[in-house]
């Protein structure tokens, strides 16, 4: 019927299903039938369970409500008879869902130091908007790991009192230009969703006027490319945040279906209807991506050997020691001091080969002036000292820089900033269609809308043939459904039994 006579909950389907019936089973031997018979109030039970789950104090434990600081006393008991691993976030998190303590997770990036050590990833753990621990990684997830050992290590060494009184507060005016990401654990998720993290991440303006869907140059690595149908959505996504636009997608439940929108710059550009909700995304991306194709300039980044492209820093040396002599006994070479961003002359390090920076200056210099998407790479080799210096010299023109290693050995990458509708133009300038590992990929190889469009019906009528009947229902049919055995005779008993799926007989 539709009386509700009992709810239960639990970290897993199977566990709030048990919890169910022995609520149910409670409530049938000890309420009249009368009462059974009122139901329960779904929406007041589930409003209940909100507050529980809030910062307030109204979890139960053996009969009486739990302030903050007994939620945590209590999680610091239970991992205290825990067993530590080497990745402990589901053993944290479990206990504080399990007594209503809200997980927030803010992640920051940290600047490479000036040895030339690449950026880092931060996370702050906070329980309860208490900061418990902050852990660090080259990945999200590693430092997401860091902080929650490092939790543990806190928890099990403190009180829930010292916790409440001296640890620092989650604040909800924090300006940090450094914050790439909020996640707040357990909180729902939203209908929409966006890539506005990753906007933020590269410090893109999508309000800007002149960026609109006409003007996307769509960008794809070449192991994209061997199945662009199920990769449409990796594809998209890069493409809309490298271009600085918005790119959001929506989805909602229509009927036995799941439908997807998406919108580029607040402009709809596809949509699909599926049975699940990565289907209908992933449809809705590729019906968006192969209409774009037909119109935009599409961009493919190419692999290569950098070994085979890099300077390798024992010619540079020759050449400074070339300059050297020619130049005699005369003192140091003249360098062009290098910028900071505010303006400022940064002084060049007193161990530093002068001699090597001005042949690197001057390779610089010359790389600076070619409108090319060709990279400059220094092998392997360059002290930290001098790498510093050159990698102040391309900061100064206004070049980007990034450390690579192969083989556990570092080297050093220039290149110019350009955005995708500069690379386009550079590309369509270049012989081949191609300038370093960019290539503009052919119109006649690529996908078209109506390609696609066969998934997308597919897709319709499946649902329409499975209307009507649940998720439940919505499997295989049972070949054996409708099936009456034969009763064999004596002579029959001993022959072999064959069943035929395909006619659903027996022989």
């Amino acid at each position: 019927g539709d009386i509700v006579i009992a709810v239960g909950k639990g970290h897993r389907k199977k566990d709030a299903k048990v919890h169910t019936y022995e609520e149910a089973f409670k409530n049938l031997m000890s309420k009249p039938l009368q009462e059974i018979m009122q139901g329960i109030d779904v929406e007041e039970e589930a409003k209940n369970e909100e507050e529980a789950s809030g910062s307030g104090v109204s979890v139960i434990m053996d009969g009486k409500k739990m302030s903050v600081s007994e939620k945590m006393d209590k999680m610091i008991q239970r991992l205290k008879d825990a067993v530590y691993k080497e990745n402990n976030i589901n053993t944290v998190d479990a206990c504080a869902t399990n007594l209503g303590l809200t997980k927030t997770c803010i992640y920051r990036k940290l600047q490479g130091n000036e040895e030339g050590e690449a950026s880092r990833i931060a996370c702050d753990l906070y329980l309860e908007k208490f900061l418990i621990a902050s852990g660090e990684g080259e990945k999200r997830k590693e430092a997401q790991i860091d902080a929650y050992n490092n939790a543990w290590e806190v928890l099990i060494t403190t009180t829930g009192e010292h916790i409440v009184k001296d640890h620092k507060r989650l604040t909800n005016d924090n300006d940090d230009p450094s914050i790439i990401d909020v996640h707040v654990k357990g909180a729902q998720k939203p209908q929409g969703d966006s890539n506005m993290a990753g906007l933020k991440r590269h410090n893109q303006d999508y309000e800007d006027p002149a960026k609109t869907g006409d003007t996307l140059v769509i960008l794809e690595h070449e192991e994209w490319t061997l199945d662009r149908k199920r990769q449409a959505f990796c594809i998209l996504t890069y493409s809309a945040t490298s271009n600085g636009m918005l790119l959001q997608w929506n989805t909602s439940q229509e009927g036995n279906m799941f439908k997807c929108d998406i919108s580029l710059q607040n402009t709809h550009i596809g949509e699909a209807k599926a049975m699940s909700k990565n289907n209908a995304r992933n449809l809705a991306a590729a019906s968006a991506l192969f209409k774009l194709y037909e119109t935009q300039d599409v961009i493919k980044v190419t692999r290569r050997d950098d070994s085979k492209l890099w300077i390798a820093y024992s010619n540079i040396q020759g050449k400074s020691n070339s300059l050297k002599e020619k130049q005699g006994e005369g003192g140091d070479p003249d360098l062009k001091p290098s910028m900071d961003a505010e303006g400022n002359v940064i002084p060049i390090a007193e161990e530093a080969d002068k001699w090597v920076l001005k042949v690197c200056e001057e390779i610089i210099n010359e790389y600076k002036d070619q409108f090319t998407l060709e990279e400059l790479i220094f092998g392997p080799g360059m002290p930290l000292t001098e790498s510093k210096e050159v990698r102040n010299m391309a900061k100064s023109r206004n070049l980007r820089h990034d450390i690579r290693q192969l083989d556990g050995q570092s080297y050093l990458v220039i290149q110019h900033r350009m955005q995708p509708q500069d690379m386009a133009k550079c590309i369509h300038t270049s012989a081949g269609g191609r300038s370093g590992k960019y290539v503009l990929v052919e119109k006649s190889s690529l996908p078209v809308y109506q390609d696609i469009v066969p998934d997308l019906d597919k897709q319709i009528a499946l649902s329409g043939s499975l209307a009507g009947q649940t998720k439940r229902e919505v499997k295989a049919p049972n070949p054996l459904q409708g099936f009456k055995p034969k009763i064999l005779s004596e002579e029959e008993e001993g022959e072999e039994v064959v069943f035929d799926q395909g006619q659903n007989k027996l022989y």
